[in-house]
Parts: structure tokens; sequence; C-alpha cells
């Protein structure tokens, strides 16, 4: 069966006595040191360790830290022969700046604490110096419970101690804790170089010179930041930390100070040491993160050349293509065109004989049949020609090389001779119906413009059913030209029909319009026939209720009595 989550396993009893083991001796040497020093105010290591294992090994870890820290801080009292207050009241107070530290940045800074960020690096700072006075006081009446508080010893003492420790230590373990391996092993080289300057800068300073050469350790650590970011400057600082503390405990602090007594040694280094880890871990932040926003700024930008780069190669591949396209539809253009004569040319001659035959010019066929196939020869030679004859024209508008041949005639003879040309088709099967025309007259070619009217006219007879109407009439408006409308009570089409009746090769997708032959060119031709007279032609039409197409040429091309007097 599982155990239980709540249930504490001897893998849980390991950790807790060996961080009240740790936490012990941490608290030993604080108060040893402070023994060896006579008095003067040192570091005490706990705290800003305590901190800094429940920020790298997460929150869940914060109270067995504040646990065996408390266990740690009475055992040591108690092995020193403090009284009963002092070694429940400190040890007590000492867990409680631990907690309220904790508190503060989850507030401040954040729940994910991440050093490598100046802003959090200053914030901290605030924060150790800000619960390091606070508690100042609380320590003051402590040891002054029954006497006057005797702030003038007492508060510098706590307050200095308190503050150093978060200060030098918590940051600096964070930071090589949490380091991506990346950090080190990528810059191997280069922490090696860093770390061999800032070795000699401290050998500079143990020797017997006597000389002030303590500046040259924060130009090692500047150049250690260059070379490794701020990983490197925390790894630097722990070195330095390590040596100097470590040389001066030993008796052997540094030269320029090495003449002071133990204790005036130890607060000046602790104060150097933090000094520095205030004032290179931010700086060193805040350069490793102008180096980051630099290079990615740099992929970024090299992301945008080559987003670019690839937009002008697609640019001009899409280019190379539509050339392509445009030249073999071009060349296909030019091909149908060219192809007029050797079309035509044979399609003439079916139905000039098929004429002959079906007309019996050199006498009988001799069997009915005859007669009857020769008609169906020419009728479907007419149609195709028909065909041809559209494809080519749509090719030539294509080409470019359609010939407009301007006159001028009045627009009542265009529609007289369209509806003179389509009425016998119409007869028995549709009505078609004049509007007297304005008596205007345009300059356009009389032979396309006939041609587009013939195709409105034949589609409108085509598409409407036995019985209906068709009218068409011509109207002046001066603010778009002369306007030529073919009206029909045919089956109408939508819009979506409209435009794929105007497509080339489109035809309206409906019961009627597919019972009649064609190619779908008549409405695509007849819009390129006006747009080449500058003029255009539009549709409009309601399913069931009909269609009505108006041609219109511009007022360039519209010729009124007294404009028709000057041009003769």
């Amino acid at each position: 069966m599982k155990p239980s989550s709540s249930r504490i396993t001897p893998s849980d009893l390991l950790h807790l006595a060996a961080l009240t083991v740790l936490f012990s001796a941490l608290n030993y040497v604080g108060a040893a040191l402070y023994d060896r020093a006579e008095g003067v105010t040192t570091i005490k290591p706990y705290g800003g360790i305590a901190l800094a294992l429940i920020l790298i090994f997460g929150r869940r870890w914060k109270w067995r830290v504040l646990a065996t820290g408390l266990a740690g801080g009475v055992l040591v009292k108690w092995i020193r022969d403090a009284g009963v207050l002092e070694s429940i009241a400190v040890p007590c107070l000492n867990t409680g700046v631990l907690f309220l530290m904790d508190v503060l940045c989850q507030r401040w800074i954040g729940r994910e604490i991440d050093f490598r960020a100046w802003r959090q690096l200053v914030r901290f700072s605030a924060i150790a110096a800000l619960v390091g006075a606070a508690s100042g006081f609380a320590y003051a009446f402590e040891q002054h419970l029954l006497k006057p508080l005797l702030l003038s010893s007492d508060w510098p003492t706590w307050f200095i101690s308190i503050t150093l420790s978060y200060v030098i230590f918590t940051p600096l373990l964070v930071l090589l804790a949490t380091a991506r391996r990346a950090a080190f092993a990528g810059n191997g080289y280069r922490l090696a170089a860093g770390l061999a300057i800032i070795s000699v800068a401290l050998a500079l300073n143990f020797l017997p010179l006597h000389l002030p050469l303590l500046f040259t350790i924060p130009l090692a650590l500047l150049l250690m930041t260059l070379m490794g970011g701020i990983e490197g400057t925390a790894l630097g600082l722990a070195a330095t930390e390590l040596v100097v503390l470590t040389a001066t405990i030993s008796g052997h602090g540094p030269a320029p100070i090495s003449h002071l007594a133990l204790g005036y040694q130890l607060y000046f280094i602790q104060v150097f040491i933090c000094v520095m880890v205030v004032v290179m871990l931010p700086a060193a932040a805040a350069i490793t993160e102008r180096g980051k926003l630099r290079d990615s700024m740099q992929a970024a930008l090299l992301r945008e050349e080559q987003v670019n780069r690839a937009l002008r190669d697609s640019e001009r591949h899409a280019l190379a293509m539509a050339d392509e396209a445009q030249r073999a539809n071009q060349a296909k253009s030019e091909f149908l065109a060219n192809m007029s004569h050797e079309l035509r040319t044979p399609l003439n001659a079916i139905l000039g004989f098929s004429e002959i035959l079906k007309s019996q010019f050199y006498g009988p066929l001799g069997h009915r049949k005859y007669l009857e196939y020769a008609g169906d020869v020419h009728r479907s030679g007419a149609h195709l020609l028909d065909l041809i004859n559209d494809v080519l024209d749509l090719s030539k508008i294509d080409a470019g090389r359609m010939e407009v041949r301007e006159s001028i005639f009045p627009v009542a003879d265009l529609i007289e001779e369209t509806v003179m040309l389509l009425r016998d088709k119409a007869s028995g099967h549709v009505t078609i119906e004049q509007c007297p025309p304005p008596p205007v007259q345009v300059r356009a070619d009389r032979r396309l413009a006939k041609q587009v009217l013939i195709n409105l006219l034949s589609n409108a007879i085509k598409f409407t059913p036995r019985g209906g109407r068709i009218t068409i009439g011509a109207l002046d408006n001066p603010a778009s030209g002369i306007e030529i409308t073919v009206a029909d009570t045919g089956i109408g089409m939508t819009q979506a029909q409209i435009e794929k009746a105007f497509a080339v090769y489109g035809q309206v997708d409906s019961r009627i319009a597919r019972t009649h032959e064609g190619t779908g060119l008549g409405l695509p031709i007849s819009r390129s026939l006006a747009r080449l007279h500058g003029g255009d032609l539009f549709a409009h039409s309601v399913p069931g209720q009909g269609t009505r197409m108006t041609l219109v040429l511009p007022q360039s091309r519209v010729l009124r009595a007294s404009a028709v007097a000057v041009a003769v």
C-alpha cells in the first residue's frame, strides 16, 4: 500500500538531521567569530544560507529550514551556557527574521525570484536592510528587557550582522546553484581566465606592500563580468569572499589592514564584500541583460533579414511566373489570332458547298435524306463558325490586335439594324419592343458595337421563355454617356451567376441555360469590346423576373446635333 504523503519517512528524518547539524554549525561559527572579534560586529552566516536553501530547493523546504534552524540555534546557545531567555529569544528572533525575509521577498519581488535581474537584486538588498533595521529594535529590547534600551550599541550590532548575512550569502549561493550548465560549460576558458585575473588581484593585496590595492578586486570582477556574465561575477565574488574571509580569520588578512585587530579586520572585509555584492551584482545583471537584449535584437534583425530575403525571392519567383504566364497567354492569343484564316477557310468551303447541295443548284440530289443531311451540315458549319469567331475575337482582344475602326452613326440606326437581324429568330417565340432612342450619334466601330448588341439581344431571346417580352432602347445620360439597354422577362440570374456569366467560358448553370449550345464567350467578348471603346457593360438581374443589360459608351463618344454640325 502506498504510504501517505503526510507520513515522515527515514529520508525526511535524515534531511532534518542534516539541516540541524548544518545550522548548528553555522550558528556556532557566527558566535565563535563574535567572541574572537572581542565584541566587534561580525557576520552571522546562518540567515543568508538558510534563505538561500529555501529559494534554491523551493518553498516546500521552508518549514523544515525554519524548524531545524530554530533547533540548531537553541542547541548552540545551550552548548555555550547562555541564559534561558537568551537561548530561546535570540534563535526565535533569527527564525522570525528568516520567515519575514521570505514573506517580503514573495510579496515585493515575486514567487519566482531570479537574481539575474538587477531590479530584483536591488529590491532584495532593500528588503534585507529594512528587516535588519526593524529586527534590531526587537534585539535591543530583548537584550535590555529589564534595563533602559541602549540602541547606540545593540541595534547597530544586530542590524549590520543581519543585513550583511543576507546580502553577502543569499544572492551568490542562489545564482551559483541555479546557473544553467551552459553558462559555465560554454564559457569555461573565459571563466578560468577571469579567475586567474582575480587570483592575481587577491595575491597583490596579501603581499607586504602596504599599498591600497583593494581597488584591483572590483576591476578584476568587472573583467569577470565581461567574460562570463553575471554567473562569472557571482563565481568571482564567491571566490573572493572565501579567500579573503578565510585568510583574515586565520590571521593573514590583506596587507593594508593587517595591523588592525582581528575584529576590525573582519568588520572591514565584510563591509567591503557587501558593498561589492550590492554594487557589482546589479551592474553585472544590467550588463548581462543588455548583452542578451543586443543578442536578441541581432537575432531578430537576422530573422527579419531572412524573412525579407525569402519575401523578395518569393516576389521574384511570383513575378517570373506571372511573366511566364503572361507570355504563354500572349502566345496562345497570337496563335489563335494567326489561325483565323486557316480555321475559317475550310469552314467557308463547307458552308458554301453544303449551301449548294441544300439548294440543289445543279439539280436534284436523288433522295430526300441527302437534302436533309446537307441542311444539317450547313447548320453545324454555321454554328461552328460562330464559335470559332467568338474564340478568335476574344484572342484578338487579349493579344491587343482587335482594330477599332471608328465612324459616326446614329444610335437609332444601330438599334434598328440589330433588331432587324434577329427579328426572324424571335418571331413566334418572344416579342421585341423598341423604345424611341434619343436623337444622338456616337463615334465608334459600328461593326463591333453591333456585335455587342447582337450578343445581348441573342442572349435575351435564348433565355426568355415563349411568350416573353424583350425591350431595347437608349438613354442619353449627361453624367455617364449613352446607355443602350436590353431588358427581358426571362429566367434571370443571381449575383453569383452574373459574375460567372461575365467570366471567360462561363455559362449560367440553370436548367434552361444548359439546353442551349454556346462557348460562354458572348458576354465576356461584349464587355471587352465595350471597354475597348472606353465604356463598359453592366447587368442587373433578378431570378425569375428577368435581366437588364446596359451598354455604356462614354460622353467623349456621344455627338449631339451641335457637335455633329461642327464635325461636318
